[in-house]
């Protein structure tokens, strides 16, 4: 397992080591409180020779005050000019990545995604933050190939089987998607993503007496998240047919 990014932006903050560590905790700390200040503060300490850590700090506190943009701007530019070492670049882009898909930002997304799995082709989390990008431009085939990879590299990762089962019940094979679903029900019980996609593959396979079982299930689980509210639309669906 690699270390965090901000091990290493602790130990390469600046020469006043002990110094900077403390600050650099100390603005990640304060980013929880008032993220505002926080962007204030390392904003001046990137001036007074922050550094890395500095800007890394700010991007962190743009994102929790909602400045997705501006967040993923500054991670992309830590990444291109910074001195990290490429697996700390990588996630750094990655992180970039996700922003960049949160603001809707798919293109910019890619970008980024694709420079971090260049520099950590091996990366899972990577792969399925790419995969993330490709569904949600409904690009099945293409997040399949990076679900398999990651899923490869790091078997039993409930979530990843979930999103994999999606993408193939999205290209017709349903019989792979529900052992995905199951699979990622017996790895997590707990998540609804697997037990709404199960329901799915269900009722696309015209099992609809089960799939109503199993998305009351995703519902109990996930009653005002949005996996609940899908799994309850599909229910409404099915009810009208």
């Amino acid at each position: 397992m690699r270390a965090p990014i901000a091990a290493f932006l602790i130990l390469a903050a600046t020469p006043a080591a002990a110094e900077e560590v403390r600050n650099y905790d100390d603005c990640l700390a304060l980013v929880e409180t008032a993220p505002e200040r926080a962007r204030e503060e390392a904003a001046r300490w990137e001036r007074f020779g922050g550094g890395d850590a500095a800007l890394h700090c700010e991007a962190v506190a743009l994102a929790a005050m909602g400045a997705t943009v501006s967040a993923a701007e500054k991670l992309d530019e830590l990444a291109r000019h910074g001195a990290l070492p490429d697996e700390a670049r990588a996630e750094v882009l990655g992180q970039a990545a996700e922003l960049w898909r949160e603001a809707g930002r798919l293109d910019a997304a890619n970008v980024s995604i694709n420079q971090a799995i260049t520099l950590a082709p091996g990366d899972a989390a990577l792969l399925e933050s790419r995969a993330l990008l490709a569904a949600a431009d409904e690009d099945w085939n293409a997040a399949l190939i990076d679900l398999n990879s990651a899923i490869a590299i790091e078997p039993g990762d409930a979530q990843r089987l979930a999103l994999r089962a999606a993408a193939r019940r999205r290209l017709g094979d349903l019989d792979q998607a529900r052992a995905d679903a199951e699979a990622a029900i017996k790895a997590d019980p707990k998540l609804a993503a697997g037990w709404f996609e199960l329901g799915a593959a269900q009722a696309e396979s015209g099992d609809s007496v089960a799939a109503q079982e199993t998305w009351m299930e995703a519902i109990r689980l996930d009653p005002d998240g949005a996996t609940g509210g899908m799994a309850r639309m599909s229910l409404e669906k099915m009810a009208t047919q």
